[in-house]
């Protein structure tokens, strides 16, 4: 096999992490997340093989390819860890307020 059709499995899987963390929610994160797992653990074997049978040179040519849609995964990640930790706050915070309020009306009676 030559190294175009083990970098076009990696555009690939790349375009299907993109796509799976642009159409990421509360209902399917689990399973959006174990597939963009899956799809790291597949792009790092194809890495390897890549590795082991062509020289780094060659190799190196798609780099600049493939660091934009990289990028783009690694914002989307961002913002994924962004909006769960604002969630996470909110709800930290309503709790809060909830046991503030508990306290007060203890306090009252």
């Amino acid at each position: 096999m030559n190294e175009l059709v083990e970098i076009e499995l990696i555009r690939g899987e790349i375009r299907k992490i993109k796509d799976d963390l642009e159409s990421i929610n509360e209902e399917n994160f689990d399973k959006l997340n174990n597939s963009v797992y899956n799809s790291v653990e597949k792009i790092k074997k194809i890495r390897k093989g890549l590795i082991k049978q062509f020289p780094l040179e060659l190799l190196k040519k798609y780099n600049k390819e493939l660091d934009q849609p990289i990028k783009q995964i690694n914002l989307l990640f961002d913002n994924v860890v962004k909006k769960k930790t604002a969630e996470r706050n909110l709800v930290a915070s309503e709790l809060k307020t909830f046991e503030n309020k508990k306290k007060l009306s203890k306090y009252i009676r």
